[in-house]
């Protein structure tokens, strides 16, 4: 339950704001009844000093009155409207029965001592009473009269009250009336100066009880008012923050459409204006990322495509480059064939220039012979030029590769072609060769002389074995380089089979891209 409460903030709000006031009008309550208490505490103790200051004025006050009146009296016996024992009688009387406040008494003694006046106590009148001692062994009718004869006194003694027995402190003042020759006098007691004191302590109690009450009342009416402005605040404060945690609940669960707006000043508005911000750079992420994924599809699709049609490109570029290896293979052994062929020959002509001096007789046949194996060999000679030229150029289109090997197929054709052009004219030296043979036996006679001649036909057939050798070798590297070239063809057709299986996976991972995107909603525009 008090998870439940404490999990809103607007109660938090409203609980900690109503502690804090609950605690400010607590301590003003008590700062202002303490005060107030002192105050009453030290108005009551400044009130009994009064008290005893005013009763000094009050007894010297009544006394005076008192005396007042006895001269009033005196002037009638000076006058001679009264005798003296008769105003004296008078005088008296009237002082017997003169009062003041609820027990207040005046009383009249002879500077003696003897009394004249007394209320409330018969049989003292008419009797010296200098001797009396009080409850407390206080000589107080001598301290009453040496206070009043000097001039006005105050004296304190312990005596009872009207019609009672118990002796009570009391405080009096007594003044001589000279005429007449008594000591006036009138007191009050201290237990009625306490009771006024208690009467007005009572009262300041009463009046400090209900200040305490108003000011309790006062707080609880403020510590009410201040829970509920702390509640209103609270909503005021936890609405639109919990509006905004609805709102981004929202975003978090992928809906983009919502719309944040406040009008506030302070931090909370300052909050919403940046979740709408955020929003709307959020839109335009997405928006990209979502449209960056479909290009990335639709590239990926195409880039695979191509992917496959350069593989495709680069197995039919394998094969053919293999079929011109196998031809270059068949061309070498042609090669090798016409360079055996023209050892062979090399071999006839040694063995044939030992018989050269029985073939003069065939000269003439033979040098024509000669002639046209001259004519032959200047055939193989540029068909040999033509091969080392062609072999330079299958090395160059070799090197770069790709469609390059469309302009080695042509120059392997060529090669071919010189290649059994080469044959062709092997046969026919094969065939001059024999056609001279027989010719040289006819010209038995003439071979001396043309042994210088048969001496460089062999040099030539020496030429044609060397340079048949030559192009054996030119054959090997073109066949090397053809079989290179073959080996990265199949190179480049598995990096294109690569390529379009790692397009087809860049496609597979766009598409996941755009379904993730798709969590998100827009507003429609």
């Amino acid at each position: 339950m008090i998870k439940v409460f404490f999990s809103k903030l607007k109660n938090k709000i409203a609980f900690f704001t109503g502690v804090a006031m609950f605690v400010l009008a607590a301590l003003i309550t008590t700062t202002f009844s303490y005060i107030t208490y002192r105050n009453g505490v030290r108005q009551i103790e400044d009130l009994e000093v009064r008290l005893m200051d005013n009763l000094d004025l009050l007894l010297i006050s009544e006394v005076e009155t008192a005396v007042s009146m006895l001269k009033g009296f005196n002037d009638k016996i000076v006058s001679g409207e009264l005798g003296y024992e008769e105003g004296t009688r008078l005088a008296a009387d009237v002082l017997r029965e003169l009062r003041f406040g609820e027990e207040g008494y005046f009383w009249a003694d002879t500077k003696d001592g003897t009394n004249v006046v007394l209320p409330g106590s018969t049989g003292v009148e008419g009797f010296n009473r200098i001797d009396l001692v009080d409850s407390h062994g206080n000589e107080f009718i001598r301290d009453i009269l040496n206070a009043g004869i000097s001039g006005g006194g105050f004296a304190e003694y312990w005596f009872p009250k009207l019609g009672e027995t118990e002796a009570l402190p009391k405080r009096g003042y007594s003044l001589l009336f000279e005429p007449f020759g008594w000591v006036i006098g009138t007191g009050l007691y201290y237990d009625d100066i306490e009771e006024a004191v208690q009467t007005i302590r009572v009262q300041r109690q009463e009046d400090l009880t209900r200040t305490i009450v108003w000011v309790v009342l006062i707080a609880l009416i403020f510590v009410l008012l201040g829970l509920g402005f702390a509640y209103y605040a609270g909503l005021k404060i936890s609405n639109p923050i919990s509006d905004l945690s609805n709102k981004t609940r929202e975003v978090a669960g992928g809906n983009l459409s919502v719309e944040v707006e406040s009008r506030l000043n302070d931090e909370v508005g300052d909050l919403s204006r940046s979740l709408a911000n955020m929003i709307k750079k959020l839109q335009q992420i997405v928006m990209e990322i979502s449209e960056g994924a479909s290009n990335v599809v639709v590239a990926s699709q195409q880039m695979s495509s191509a992917s496959q049609i350069i593989a495709d490109g680069a197995s039919e570029q394998a094969a053919s480059t293999e079929e011109i290896g196998t031809s270059m293979e068949e061309m070498v052994s042609s090669i090798m064939q016409n360079t055996d062929n023209a050892n062979k020959a090399d071999s006839v002509v040694n063995e044939s220039e030992q018989s050269m001096a029985q073939l003069t007789d065939a000269f003439k046949e033979t040098l024509e012979a000669m002639e046209q194996i001259t004519s032959r060999i200047t055939i193989i000679k540029e068909i040999s030029t033509q091969t080392n030229l062609l072999a330079l150029n299958a090395a160059v289109e070799a090197a770069r590769a790709g469609d390059a090997g469309r302009g080695f197929s042509v120059v392997a054709g060529e090669v071919k072609k010189l290649s059994e052009n080469t044959q062709r004219a092997a046969n026919d030296i094969s065939q001059l060769s024999k056609n001279s043979l027989a010719v040289a036996k006819h010209a038995w006679e003439l071979l001396e002389k043309l042994i210088p001649e048969f001496q460089q036909t062999a040099i030539l057939v020496k030429e044609i074995s060397a340079s048949s050798g030559e192009q054996r070798t030119g054959a090997d590297m073109i066949n090397a380089a053809v079989q290179s070239m073959v080996n990265v063809t199949n190179q480049n057709s598995a990096s294109s089979e690569e390529l379009a299986s790692s397009s087809e996976e860049l496609a597979s991972q766009a598409e996941s891209l755009k379904d993730a995107v798709n969590f998100f909603k827009f507003k429609s525009s």
